[in-house]
């Protein structure tokens, strides 16, 4: 198992910060035990290195492409492993001009609006004018960029015909709830059914079906399973099935994107920032790789000039995965899987010729300090408190605006 996963590049953009990750680097339970050495091909030394991450604020004389080399020591200061990528450092991103096309496709993390809000403040605080980010989904209270995000989504749902009673919506007075602290949580039904608390406003929630029957009483209650931090019912007055796939044409059988943009009232779309994955860690290999083609392919074949960015998602905190799944779910290997979506998107990246690129998102996203926590007991005895995780996969908002950045910078390469 290699312990480095590294991508074929990575983004920086003059005068701006960027950042290393090693826990998002290092396929490892805890990343302290090592340390990490970087330096450059051609001999300069850029940016510094500490304990946790790398840093680098690049100047105009830096514009191009690095080489950068890291080394991986072990506790006894042995070399564990070696690895190479690129830094690739882009000029501020210069005025476009006509109308630009944006999609953000994306699962639960993407739900919310923010990123692609914050990205779209990004560009237009950087001069890029005539960007316009289109989509069935809209979070007035963030902004006016469009979207596609749904909870629990994967690839397979943007690919079919995804109608499902696994999915609902029920509608009620959730003010108590919030996603920070109650995001996936499970709730029993009248019928003995068992959901999943997939997103949450004061007024509406998202479920997944977790085990048991599949109908949703059409009013009712849940009652807390395990999980989350407000165990008050969930009461409801109403119940729908949620979104269908807003790609997939009944008139063509399959996915119809030129259909698609016609309707967000788009003659093209130019960029496809795809943050996807999250749902997706019981997928084998094949499978999953199967998934993102069969998105890819009908797109690109709509539209042969669209570039894609797939993204996978940070590595997930280790005390929000107690606090979200019990002992259901185990850090080495959801971990794992998440830094191994890189390489995954990258080898399926390669068969495009270059319209297809893969970013690294794990090992640019500090899983340390952008997950919602809250301040608990340290055990019954004392009241000195701790600081727990309590959300594995979904960021904060300053975690959003860091994922939006991410973006941005990848962007900053096409928009010369």
């Amino acid at each position: 198992m290699a312990l480095l996963h590294l991508p074929v590049a990575y983004d920086a953009v003059v005068g701006e910060e960027f950042a290393l990750y090693y826990r998002g680097l290092l396929n490892c339970i805890e990343p302290s035990y090592f340390d990490v050495e970087l330096s450059f091909s051609d001999g300069v030394s850029r940016g510094s290195s500490y304990r946790r991450k790398y840093v680098f604020t690049p100047a105009k004389g830096d514009v191009g492409e690095h080489r950068l080399t890291l080394t991986v020591r072990d506790v006894y200061g042995k070399v564990a492993e070696v690895g190479h990528t690129l830094l690739r450092v882009h000029a501020c991103p210069h005025p476009q001009k006509g109308d630009r096309v944006i999609l953000c496709v994306g699962d639960s993390l993407t739900y919310p609006g923010i990123w692609p809000n914050a990205l779209a403040t990004r560009l237009a605080d950087a001069g890029v004018k005539g960007m316009r980010l289109v989509g069935s989904c809209l979070r007035e209270e963030e902004g006016e960029a469009r979207f596609e995000g749904y909870g629990g989504w994967t690839f397979a749902s943007y690919t079919t015909d995804f109608r499902s009673p696994r999915f609902m919506f029920i509608y009620g007075d959730f003010s108590d709830k919030t996603e920070a602290l109650d995001q996936h949580s499970f709730w029993e039904d009248a019928l003995g059914t068992v959901w999943k608390l997939e997103s949450v406003t004061a007024s509406c929630a998202k479920l997944i079906h977790e085990r048991g029957g599949r109908e949703l009483p059409p009013a009712g209650r849940l009652v807390h399973v395990s999980g989350g931090t407000s165990h008050a019912d969930l009461v409801y007055t109403r119940a729908e099935q949620a979104d269908a796939n807003p790609f997939y044409s009944d008139t063509r059988g399959g996915l119809d994107f030129r259909a698609y943009a016609a309707a967000q009232g788009a003659s093209h779309i130019d960029e496809v920032l795809v943050l996807l994955g999250a749902n997706s860690t019981e997928e084998r290999e094949e499978s999953y790789k199967a998934q993102v083609r069969a998105f890819l392919d009908p797109l690109l074949r709509d539209f042969p000039d669209c570039r894609v960015t797939l993204a996978g998602c940070g590595v997930p905190d280790r005390d929000g995965m107690g606090h979200n799944y019990g002992i259901a779910w185990h850090a080495a290997e959801k971990g794992e899987f998440i830094r191994r979506l890189c390489r995954w998107h990258t080898e399926v990246a390669a068969d495009y010729e270059g319209l297809v690129q893969a970013i690294d998102l794990a090992g640019q996203f500090d899983t340390d300090y952008h997950y919602p926590s809250t301040e608990m007991r340290a055990n019954p005895y004392v009241e000195r408190t701790e600081r727990v995780g309590t959300n594995a996969l979904h960021p904060t908002r300053k975690g959003q605006e860091q994922i939006a950045d991410i973006f941005y910078r990848h962007l900053c390469g096409h928009l010369k």
